[in-house]
Protein backbone atom coordinates (compact mmCIF):
# COMPACT_ATOMS: atom_id res chain seq x y z
CA UNK A 1 0.00 0.00 0.00
CA UNK A 2 2.76 2.54 0.57
CA UNK A 3 4.42 2.25 -2.98
CA UNK A 4 1.11 4.03 -4.14
CA UNK A 5 1.85 6.82 -2.09
CA UNK A 6 5.32 7.39 -3.37
CA UNK A 7 5.79 9.37 -7.03
CA UNK A 8 9.03 9.43 -6.83
CA UNK A 9 12.64 8.65 -5.26
CA UNK A 10 12.51 12.44 -3.83
CA UNK A 11 9.26 11.82 -2.49
CA UNK A 12 10.48 8.27 -1.03
CA UNK A 13 13.70 10.04 0.54
CA UNK A 14 11.49 13.26 2.22
CA UNK A 15 9.20 10.53 4.06
CA UNK A 16 12.37 8.46 5.08
CA UNK A 17 13.26 11.80 6.64
CA UNK A 18 9.92 11.96 8.48
CA UNK A 19 10.22 8.56 10.07
CA UNK A 20 13.67 9.40 10.75
CA UNK A 21 12.97 12.47 12.30
CA UNK A 22 9.90 10.83 13.97
CA UNK A 23 12.04 7.66 15.85
CA UNK A 24 14.54 10.44 17.03
CA UNK A 25 11.93 12.32 18.29
CA UNK A 26 10.71 9.02 20.10
CA UNK A 27 13.43 8.18 21.92
CA UNK A 28 15.06 10.41 23.91
CA UNK A 29 17.13 10.23 26.88
CA UNK A 30 21.27 8.66 27.47
CA UNK A 31 23.06 7.28 24.71
CA UNK A 32 20.90 5.23 22.63
CA UNK A 33 21.14 2.36 20.39
CA UNK A 34 17.76 2.60 18.33
CA UNK A 35 18.48 6.07 18.09
CA UNK A 36 21.95 4.92 16.80
CA UNK A 37 20.76 2.50 14.33
CA UNK A 38 17.90 4.81 13.06
CA UNK A 39 20.34 7.88 11.52
CA UNK A 40 22.53 5.41 10.07
CA UNK A 41 19.52 3.43 8.76
CA UNK A 42 18.51 6.89 6.97
CA UNK A 43 21.89 8.12 5.74
CA UNK A 44 22.51 4.91 4.29
CA UNK A 45 19.50 3.82 2.71
CA UNK A 46 18.98 3.60 -1.14
CA UNK A 47 17.30 6.57 -1.60
CA UNK A 48 20.34 8.61 -0.55
CA UNK A 49 22.28 7.68 -3.79
CA UNK A 50 25.50 7.36 -1.77
CA UNK A 51 26.05 11.52 -0.59
CA UNK A 52 28.29 11.73 -3.36
CA UNK A 53 29.59 15.84 -2.90
CA UNK A 54 27.33 18.08 -4.43
CA UNK A 55 24.64 15.43 -5.39
CA UNK A 56 21.13 15.42 -4.32
CA UNK A 57 22.32 12.47 -1.81
CA UNK A 58 24.51 14.91 0.19
CA UNK A 59 21.93 17.61 -0.31
CA UNK A 60 19.45 15.38 1.81
CA UNK A 61 22.00 14.81 4.21
CA UNK A 62 22.44 17.72 5.08
CA UNK A 63 19.19 18.86 5.43
CA UNK A 64 18.99 15.72 7.97
CA UNK A 65 21.89 16.68 10.24
CA UNK A 66 20.40 20.34 10.02
CA UNK A 67 16.86 19.39 10.99
CA UNK A 68 18.10 17.13 14.07
CA UNK A 69 20.54 20.32 14.94
CA UNK A 70 17.36 22.15 14.85
CA UNK A 71 15.19 19.75 16.98
CA UNK A 72 17.33 19.41 19.56
CA UNK A 73 18.00 23.03 20.08
CA UNK A 74 21.40 23.70 18.46
CA UNK A 75 22.39 27.37 17.78
CA UNK A 76 24.27 28.68 14.14
CA UNK A 77 27.64 29.75 15.74
CA UNK A 78 28.15 33.01 15.86
CA UNK A 79 30.20 33.65 12.75
CA UNK A 80 27.36 32.18 10.14
CA UNK A 81 23.92 33.59 9.33
CA UNK A 82 22.58 29.70 9.68
CA UNK A 83 24.02 26.26 10.32
CA UNK A 84 25.06 26.07 7.05
CA UNK A 85 28.64 27.20 5.88
CA UNK A 86 28.63 27.23 1.97
CA UNK A 87 31.77 27.35 -0.06
CA UNK A 88 32.77 27.12 -3.73
CA UNK A 89 33.98 23.29 -5.13
CA UNK A 90 35.24 23.06 -8.35
CA UNK A 91 34.63 19.94 -10.26
CA UNK A 92 36.94 19.00 -13.46
CA UNK A 93 36.60 15.93 -16.03
CA UNK A 94 39.86 15.03 -17.69
CA UNK A 95 39.96 14.47 -21.65
CA UNK A 96 41.42 11.59 -21.66
CA UNK A 97 42.41 11.06 -25.17
CA UNK A 98 44.06 14.30 -25.28
CA UNK A 99 46.14 13.49 -21.95
CA UNK A 100 50.00 12.07 -22.39
CA UNK A 101 53.93 12.22 -21.80
CA UNK A 102 55.64 12.80 -24.06
CA UNK A 103 60.03 11.66 -23.96
CA UNK A 104 62.16 13.33 -25.71
CA UNK A 105 65.74 10.97 -26.91
CA UNK A 106 67.05 14.20 -28.82
CA UNK A 107 65.12 14.45 -32.48
CA UNK A 108 62.99 11.36 -30.76
CA UNK A 109 59.56 11.62 -29.79
CA UNK A 110 57.72 8.63 -27.67
CA UNK A 111 54.51 9.53 -26.89
CA UNK A 112 52.32 7.43 -23.78
CA UNK A 113 48.65 8.00 -23.30
CA UNK A 114 46.98 8.58 -20.65
CA UNK A 115 45.33 5.04 -19.37
CA UNK A 116 47.68 3.15 -21.93
CA UNK A 117 51.26 3.44 -20.52
CA UNK A 118 50.65 6.05 -18.03
CA UNK A 119 48.00 7.10 -15.32
CA UNK A 120 46.99 10.48 -14.58
CA UNK A 121 46.34 11.52 -10.77
CA UNK A 122 44.14 14.54 -12.04
CA UNK A 123 43.99 17.54 -9.59
CA UNK A 124 43.93 20.88 -11.70
CA UNK A 125 41.61 22.83 -12.96
CA UNK A 126 42.85 23.91 -16.37
CA UNK A 127 44.99 22.74 -19.37
CA UNK A 128 48.69 21.89 -18.36
CA UNK A 129 51.66 21.80 -20.83
CA UNK A 130 55.00 21.67 -19.16
CA UNK A 131 58.34 20.70 -21.00
CA UNK A 132 61.62 20.28 -19.02
CA UNK A 133 64.77 18.22 -18.18
CA UNK A 134 64.61 15.11 -15.83
CA UNK A 135 66.24 14.53 -12.47
CA UNK A 136 65.90 11.08 -10.85
CA UNK A 137 65.17 11.92 -7.23
CA UNK A 138 65.01 8.38 -5.52
CA UNK A 139 61.59 8.35 -3.28
CA UNK A 140 61.18 12.01 -3.39
CA UNK A 141 61.27 12.18 0.01
CA UNK A 142 62.69 14.84 2.42
CA UNK A 143 62.51 13.40 5.86
CA UNK A 144 64.23 14.89 8.64
CA UNK A 145 63.37 12.40 11.30
CA UNK A 146 64.61 9.56 9.52
CA UNK A 147 68.00 11.45 8.69
CA UNK A 148 66.80 10.76 5.14
CA UNK A 149 67.09 13.59 1.96
CA UNK A 150 66.63 12.16 -2.20
CA UNK A 151 66.92 15.98 -2.50
CA UNK A 152 70.71 16.21 -0.61
CA UNK A 153 72.49 18.38 -3.27
CA UNK A 154 69.85 18.48 -5.93
CA UNK A 155 69.08 21.39 -7.58
CA UNK A 156 65.45 20.70 -9.39
CA UNK A 157 63.92 23.94 -10.02
CA UNK A 158 62.27 24.08 -13.58
CA UNK A 159 62.56 19.94 -13.61
CA UNK A 160 60.22 17.45 -13.55
CA UNK A 161 61.11 15.00 -10.90
CA UNK A 162 61.16 11.13 -11.91
CA UNK A 163 60.70 8.96 -8.53
CA UNK A 164 60.11 5.76 -6.77
CA UNK A 165 56.31 4.61 -5.76
CA UNK A 166 56.30 4.11 -1.41
CA UNK A 167 59.51 4.71 0.39
CA UNK A 168 62.58 2.85 1.15
CA UNK A 169 62.74 -0.21 3.52
CA UNK A 170 59.32 -0.85 2.73
CA UNK A 171 60.00 -4.78 3.67
CA UNK A 172 62.02 -4.18 6.74
CA UNK A 173 60.95 -5.19 10.25
CA UNK A 174 61.13 -1.37 11.12
CA UNK A 175 64.99 -0.31 11.05
CA UNK A 176 64.52 2.58 8.24
CA UNK A 177 61.31 4.21 8.20
CA UNK A 178 59.11 2.08 10.01
CA UNK A 179 58.99 -1.09 7.39
CA UNK A 180 55.73 -2.22 6.19
CA UNK A 181 54.17 0.43 8.02
CA UNK A 182 53.84 3.42 5.93
CA UNK A 183 54.47 6.31 7.08
CA UNK A 184 53.46 9.96 5.36
CA UNK A 185 56.23 9.98 2.86
CA UNK A 186 54.56 7.20 0.97
CA UNK A 187 51.61 9.34 0.20
CA UNK A 188 52.45 10.62 -3.21
CA UNK A 189 50.80 13.98 -2.30
CA UNK A 190 53.30 14.38 0.07
CA UNK A 191 56.50 13.51 -2.42
CA UNK A 192 54.80 15.88 -4.70
CA UNK A 193 55.07 18.86 -1.92
CA UNK A 194 58.36 18.07 -1.44
CA UNK A 195 59.02 18.10 -4.86
CA UNK A 196 57.30 21.72 -5.35
CA UNK A 197 58.60 23.40 -2.33
CA UNK A 198 61.73 22.04 -4.10
CA UNK A 199 60.76 23.98 -7.07
CA UNK A 200 60.13 21.04 -9.75
CA UNK A 201 57.17 21.48 -12.34
CA UNK A 202 56.12 17.57 -12.53
CA UNK A 203 56.39 14.54 -11.10
CA UNK A 204 56.60 11.07 -12.59
CA UNK A 205 56.22 8.23 -10.82
CA UNK A 206 57.52 4.41 -11.19
CA UNK A 207 56.71 1.18 -9.75
CA UNK A 208 59.81 0.47 -6.81
CA UNK A 209 60.10 -3.06 -8.62
CA UNK A 210 62.49 -4.34 -6.17
CA UNK A 211 59.44 -4.50 -3.99
CA UNK A 212 56.42 -5.58 -6.08
CA UNK A 213 56.88 -7.99 -9.19
CA UNK A 214 53.89 -5.69 -10.90
CA UNK A 215 53.88 -2.57 -12.88
CA UNK A 216 52.63 0.37 -11.33
CA UNK A 217 49.18 0.88 -13.18
CA UNK A 218 48.23 -2.36 -11.91
CA UNK A 219 49.00 -1.53 -8.36
CA UNK A 220 47.21 1.75 -8.56
CA UNK A 221 44.37 0.54 -10.39
CA UNK A 222 44.36 -2.40 -7.66
CA UNK A 223 44.48 0.00 -4.75
CA UNK A 224 42.48 2.79 -6.05
CA UNK A 225 40.06 1.33 -8.61
CA UNK A 226 38.08 3.19 -10.78
CA UNK A 227 38.72 6.38 -8.76
CA UNK A 228 41.89 7.29 -10.81
CA UNK A 229 39.38 7.60 -13.43
CA UNK A 230 36.84 9.99 -11.84
CA UNK A 231 36.51 14.15 -11.95
CA UNK A 232 38.27 15.84 -9.94
CA UNK A 233 37.12 18.19 -6.90
CA UNK A 234 38.68 20.85 -5.14
CA UNK A 235 38.34 23.89 -3.29
CA UNK A 236 37.80 26.98 -5.95
CA UNK A 237 40.82 29.08 -3.56
CA UNK A 238 43.25 26.33 -4.03
CA UNK A 239 45.89 27.02 -6.70
CA UNK A 240 46.76 24.19 -9.30
CA UNK A 241 48.66 21.31 -7.57
CA UNK A 242 51.83 19.38 -9.03
CA UNK A 243 51.42 17.11 -11.53
CA UNK A 244 51.74 13.63 -11.00
CA UNK A 245 52.06 10.93 -13.50
CA UNK A 246 52.00 6.72 -12.57
CA UNK A 247 54.39 5.89 -15.93
CA UNK A 248 54.87 1.71 -16.17
CA UNK A 249 58.14 0.59 -17.75
CA UNK A 250 58.03 1.39 -21.23
CA UNK A 251 58.35 4.93 -20.19
CA UNK A 252 60.76 4.61 -17.68
CA UNK A 253 62.84 2.18 -20.48
CA UNK A 254 62.57 5.34 -22.86
CA UNK A 255 63.23 7.63 -20.30
CA UNK A 256 66.93 5.98 -19.42
CA UNK A 257 68.01 4.38 -22.61
CA UNK A 258 71.10 4.74 -23.39
CA UNK A 259 72.05 5.97 -19.95
CA UNK A 260 73.83 4.62 -16.74
CA UNK A 261 70.95 4.44 -14.74
CA UNK A 262 69.23 1.34 -13.79
CA UNK A 263 66.34 1.75 -11.53
CA UNK A 264 66.26 -2.02 -9.82
CA UNK A 265 70.12 -2.16 -8.76
CA UNK A 266 69.43 1.34 -7.46
CA UNK A 267 66.21 0.57 -5.48
CA UNK A 268 68.25 -2.43 -3.97
CA UNK A 269 71.17 -0.10 -2.85
CA UNK A 270 68.68 2.85 -1.18
CA UNK A 271 66.98 -0.03 0.49
CA UNK A 272 70.08 -1.94 1.60
CA UNK A 273 71.85 1.14 2.99
CA UNK A 274 69.33 4.40 2.72
CA UNK A 275 71.74 6.46 1.04
CA UNK A 276 70.23 8.21 -1.49
CA UNK A 277 71.06 8.72 -5.30
CA UNK A 278 69.71 10.95 -6.92
CA UNK A 279 71.02 12.22 -10.10
CA UNK A 280 70.00 14.24 -13.65
CA UNK A 281 69.18 12.09 -16.90
CA UNK A 282 71.33 13.54 -19.34
CA UNK A 283 69.81 14.39 -23.04
CA UNK A 284 66.13 13.90 -22.06
CA UNK A 285 63.48 16.29 -22.05
CA UNK A 286 59.75 15.07 -21.48
CA UNK A 287 56.35 16.79 -22.18
CA UNK A 288 53.59 16.20 -19.56
CA UNK A 289 50.21 17.42 -21.42
CA UNK A 290 46.94 17.73 -19.44
CA UNK A 291 43.64 18.64 -21.12
CA UNK A 292 40.20 19.11 -19.81
CA UNK A 293 36.95 18.41 -20.85
CA UNK A 294 35.30 20.10 -18.52
CA UNK A 295 35.07 22.60 -15.20
CA UNK A 296 32.05 23.32 -13.53
CA UNK A 297 30.99 25.55 -10.29
CA UNK A 298 29.42 23.80 -7.57
CA UNK A 299 28.60 24.83 -3.86
CA UNK A 300 28.74 22.69 -1.19
CA UNK A 301 28.30 22.73 2.67
CA UNK A 302 29.41 21.70 6.18
CA UNK A 303 26.34 22.02 8.86
CA UNK A 304 27.12 23.29 12.22
CA UNK A 305 25.75 23.88 15.15
CA UNK A 306 26.61 24.95 18.55
CA UNK A 307 26.00 23.77 22.52
CA UNK A 308 27.24 27.20 24.55
CA UNK A 309 29.41 26.14 27.57
CA UNK A 310 28.21 26.20 31.04
CA UNK A 311 31.34 28.52 32.37
CA UNK A 312 31.51 32.22 31.48
CA UNK A 313 34.96 32.09 31.79
CA UNK A 314 35.61 29.46 29.26
CA UNK A 315 32.40 29.68 26.73
CA UNK A 316 34.24 31.72 24.26
CA UNK A 317 36.50 28.56 23.70
CA UNK A 318 35.07 25.71 21.57
CA UNK A 319 36.01 22.13 21.39
CA UNK A 320 34.97 20.48 17.38
CA UNK A 321 32.95 17.30 17.11
CA UNK A 322 33.09 16.56 13.41
CA UNK A 323 32.01 13.56 11.68
CA UNK A 324 31.69 13.56 7.52
CA UNK A 325 28.54 13.42 5.87
CA UNK A 326 29.53 12.21 2.28
CA UNK A 327 30.63 8.98 0.39
CA UNK A 328 31.28 7.68 -2.83
CA UNK A 329 27.86 7.65 -4.84
CA UNK A 330 26.36 5.63 -7.48
CA UNK A 331 28.88 3.17 -9.10
CA UNK A 332 28.88 1.60 -12.41
CA UNK A 333 24.99 0.22 -13.58
CA UNK A 334 23.84 2.08 -10.64
CA UNK A 335 24.86 0.43 -7.83
CA UNK A 336 24.71 2.61 -4.22
CA UNK A 337 27.89 2.66 -2.46
CA UNK A 338 25.54 3.25 1.04
CA UNK A 339 28.77 3.96 2.75
CA UNK A 340 27.03 2.93 6.75
CA UNK A 341 29.93 2.83 8.33
CA UNK A 342 31.78 5.39 6.30
CA UNK A 343 30.33 7.37 7.66
CA UNK A 344 26.68 7.04 8.39
CA UNK A 345 28.08 5.67 11.48
CA UNK A 346 30.30 8.58 12.79
CA UNK A 347 27.33 10.68 11.90
CA UNK A 348 25.22 8.99 13.52
CA UNK A 349 28.12 9.06 16.95
CA UNK A 350 27.95 13.15 16.50
CA UNK A 351 23.87 13.54 16.49
CA UNK A 352 23.79 10.87 19.07
CA UNK A 353 26.63 12.65 21.41
CA UNK A 354 24.75 15.75 20.73
CA UNK A 355 21.87 14.13 22.16
CA UNK A 356 23.57 12.41 25.29
CA UNK A 357 26.43 14.69 26.85
CA UNK A 358 26.30 16.44 30.00
CA UNK A 359 25.60 20.18 28.89
CA UNK A 360 26.19 21.27 32.55
CA UNK A 361 29.07 19.31 32.82
CA UNK A 362 30.18 21.54 29.66
CA UNK A 363 33.20 24.04 30.21
CA UNK A 364 33.73 25.39 27.03
CA UNK A 365 31.25 25.36 23.77
CA UNK A 366 30.80 22.68 21.76
CA UNK A 367 30.60 23.05 17.74
CA UNK A 368 29.41 20.07 16.33
CA UNK A 369 30.15 20.32 12.63
CA UNK A 370 28.88 17.79 9.48
CA UNK A 371 31.52 18.05 7.30
CA UNK A 372 31.15 17.44 3.37
CA UNK A 373 33.53 16.13 0.57
CA UNK A 374 35.60 14.26 3.21
CA UNK A 375 35.77 11.48 0.19
CA UNK A 376 37.11 13.93 -2.54
CA UNK A 377 40.14 15.15 -0.48
CA UNK A 378 39.06 16.34 2.93
CA UNK A 379 37.56 19.64 1.34
CA UNK A 380 35.08 20.60 3.87
CA UNK A 381 37.75 19.98 6.72
CA UNK A 382 39.89 22.35 4.61
CA UNK A 383 37.30 24.95 4.46
CA UNK A 384 36.87 24.89 7.95
CA UNK A 385 40.22 25.22 9.37
CA UNK A 386 40.99 27.79 6.88
CA UNK A 387 37.26 30.17 7.62
CA UNK A 388 36.10 29.26 10.96
CA UNK A 389 33.36 30.72 11.85
CA UNK A 390 34.44 31.01 16.05
CA UNK A 391 37.76 31.92 17.18
CA UNK A 392 39.34 29.98 19.87
CA UNK A 393 39.10 26.21 18.64
CA UNK A 394 41.04 24.58 21.61
CA UNK A 395 40.68 21.06 20.40
CA UNK A 396 39.03 18.91 17.78
CA UNK A 397 37.13 15.30 17.88
CA UNK A 398 36.56 13.02 14.66
CA UNK A 399 34.52 10.22 14.06
CA UNK A 400 35.05 8.43 11.24
CA UNK A 401 34.01 4.30 10.90
CA UNK A 402 32.34 3.51 14.43
CA UNK A 403 30.09 0.65 13.46
CA UNK A 404 32.39 -2.06 12.66
CA UNK A 405 34.86 -4.39 14.46
CA UNK A 406 38.16 -4.06 13.76
CA UNK A 407 39.02 -6.43 10.64
CA UNK A 408 35.49 -8.54 11.01
CA UNK A 409 36.85 -10.39 14.22
CA UNK A 410 34.41 -11.29 17.23
CA UNK A 411 37.25 -11.19 19.32
CA UNK A 412 37.33 -6.72 18.68
CA UNK A 413 33.46 -6.72 19.98
CA UNK A 414 34.57 -4.21 22.83
CA UNK A 415 37.98 -2.32 20.88
CA UNK A 416 38.14 0.57 19.36
CA UNK A 417 40.84 2.95 18.61
CA UNK A 418 41.53 6.59 19.48
CA UNK A 419 43.89 8.27 18.17
CA UNK A 420 45.61 11.52 19.49
CA UNK A 421 47.98 14.43 18.30
CA UNK A 422 50.86 13.71 20.32
CA UNK A 423 51.66 16.92 20.50
CA UNK A 424 48.84 17.69 22.97
CA UNK A 425 49.79 14.54 25.71
CA UNK A 426 47.18 15.40 27.79
CA UNK A 427 44.74 14.18 25.13
CA UNK A 428 46.28 10.41 25.63
CA UNK A 429 45.73 11.28 29.47
CA UNK A 430 42.21 12.26 29.40
CA UNK A 431 41.27 9.36 26.69
CA UNK A 432 42.74 6.34 28.85
CA UNK A 433 41.01 7.80 32.08
CA UNK A 434 37.25 7.93 30.21
CA UNK A 435 37.91 3.60 30.23
CA UNK A 436 35.11 2.47 31.58
CA UNK A 437 33.07 -1.21 32.21
CA UNK A 438 34.59 -3.57 29.06
CA UNK A 439 35.47 -1.01 26.76
CA UNK A 440 39.10 -2.12 25.03
CA UNK A 441 40.60 1.38 24.37
CA UNK A 442 43.30 1.33 22.08
CA UNK A 443 45.18 4.58 22.23
CA UNK A 444 47.51 5.34 19.68
CA UNK A 445 49.06 9.13 19.96
CA UNK A 446 50.52 10.32 16.83
CA UNK A 447 53.36 13.48 15.69
CA UNK A 448 51.91 12.76 12.48
CA UNK A 449 48.72 11.03 10.76
CA UNK A 450 49.11 8.45 7.59
CA UNK A 451 45.65 7.96 6.02
CA UNK A 452 43.08 9.88 5.42
CA UNK A 453 40.46 11.50 7.09
CA UNK A 454 39.47 14.84 8.53
CA UNK A 455 41.13 15.11 11.57
CA UNK A 456 44.74 15.16 9.38
CA UNK A 457 43.75 18.79 8.34
CA UNK A 458 43.06 20.03 12.00
CA UNK A 459 45.99 18.59 13.08
CA UNK A 460 48.43 20.14 10.61
CA UNK A 461 46.56 23.45 11.31
CA UNK A 462 48.27 22.94 14.34
CA UNK A 463 44.47 22.05 16.39
CA UNK A 464 45.35 18.83 18.54
CA UNK A 465 42.64 15.87 17.80
CA UNK A 466 40.99 13.25 19.22
CA UNK A 467 40.15 10.76 16.18
CA UNK A 468 37.62 7.55 17.36
CA UNK A 469 37.97 4.49 14.88
CA UNK A 470 36.62 1.07 15.36
CA UNK A 471 38.35 -0.24 12.50
CA UNK A 472 38.93 -1.67 9.21
CA UNK A 473 36.39 -4.19 7.35
CA UNK A 474 36.65 -6.04 3.85
CA UNK A 475 33.31 -4.39 3.41
CA UNK A 476 35.20 -0.74 3.14
CA UNK A 477 34.66 1.37 0.11
CA UNK A 478 32.60 -1.28 -1.71
CA UNK A 479 28.79 -1.67 -2.13
CA UNK A 480 28.55 -3.93 0.66
CA UNK A 481 29.05 -1.26 3.56
CA UNK A 482 25.69 -1.33 4.36
CA UNK A 483 23.34 -0.56 7.20
CA UNK A 484 22.39 -4.51 8.19
CA UNK A 485 26.06 -5.29 9.02
CA UNK A 486 26.25 -2.38 11.91
CA UNK A 487 26.78 -3.00 15.38
CA UNK A 488 24.52 0.02 17.41
CA UNK A 489 26.26 -1.88 20.37
CA UNK A 490 29.64 -0.26 19.45
CA UNK A 491 28.52 2.90 18.11
CA UNK A 492 27.24 3.29 21.28
CA UNK A 493 30.28 2.28 23.88
CA UNK A 494 31.85 4.82 21.46
CA UNK A 495 29.12 7.30 22.50
CA UNK A 496 29.86 6.60 26.16
CA UNK A 497 33.20 7.15 26.09
CA UNK A 498 32.78 10.40 24.11
CA UNK A 499 30.24 11.78 25.88
CA UNK A 500 32.76 11.14 29.37
CA UNK A 501 35.44 12.67 27.58
CA UNK A 502 33.76 16.12 26.49
CA UNK A 503 33.15 17.50 29.99
CA UNK A 504 36.67 16.60 30.43
CA UNK A 505 37.76 18.37 27.73
CA UNK A 506 35.69 21.34 27.61
CA UNK A 507 37.02 22.02 31.50
CA UNK A 508 41.17 20.95 30.96
CA UNK A 509 43.31 23.84 31.90
CA UNK A 510 43.96 25.93 28.64
CA UNK A 511 47.54 25.28 28.99
CA UNK A 512 47.56 21.75 28.96
CA UNK A 513 45.82 22.36 25.16
CA UNK A 514 48.56 23.96 23.81
CA UNK A 515 49.64 22.00 20.77
CA UNK A 516 53.37 21.82 21.39
CA UNK A 517 55.50 21.91 18.37
CA UNK A 518 58.64 20.77 20.13
CA UNK A 519 57.74 17.62 21.17
CA UNK A 520 59.72 15.46 18.56
CA UNK A 521 59.95 12.00 20.10
CA UNK A 522 57.44 9.66 18.97
CA UNK A 523 55.86 8.10 21.63
CA UNK A 524 54.40 4.22 22.42
CA UNK A 525 51.07 3.17 21.07
CA UNK A 526 48.85 0.45 22.14
CA UNK A 527 49.05 -2.62 19.74
CA UNK A 528 45.85 -3.26 17.34
CA UNK A 529 45.41 -5.42 14.30
CA UNK A 530 46.37 -3.09 11.19
CA UNK A 531 45.67 -4.01 7.65
CA UNK A 532 48.91 -4.20 6.60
Amino acid sequence: MLKRFIRSRRSAAALLLLIAIGVSRADTGAVSESRLISHVRFLASGEMEGRELCERGDALAERYVQSQFERAGLKPPPGLADYRQPFTVLRSELDRENTCVVVENGAERHTFRVDREVLYSHTGFSDLAVRAEVVFAGFGITAPEYGYDDYAGMDVRGSIVLVFNHEPGETGSGEFFKGRAPTRYSNPQVKAEIARDRGAVGMIIVSDAANHAEDIDELIRRRRGSSIEKPYYGLAEHGEELPIFYATRPVSEALLEGTSIDLLNIQKGIDAGMKPASKRIPGRHVELNVRLKSVERRTAANIVGMIEGADPGLTGEFIVVAAHHDHEGVGEGGSVYCGADDNASGTAGLLETMEAVERAALGRSILFVSLCGEEKGMLGAAYFVKHPPVAHIRAAVNLDMIGRNNMNKDENKNMFMVFTSAQTPVLEKLVRAGRAGEMDVRVAPYLRFTGASDHMVFHQEGIPVVFYFSGFHDDYHTVKDTADKILPGKMAMIVRHLCGLLPALSTVDGAELLFDRSITAEPPKDEFERPY
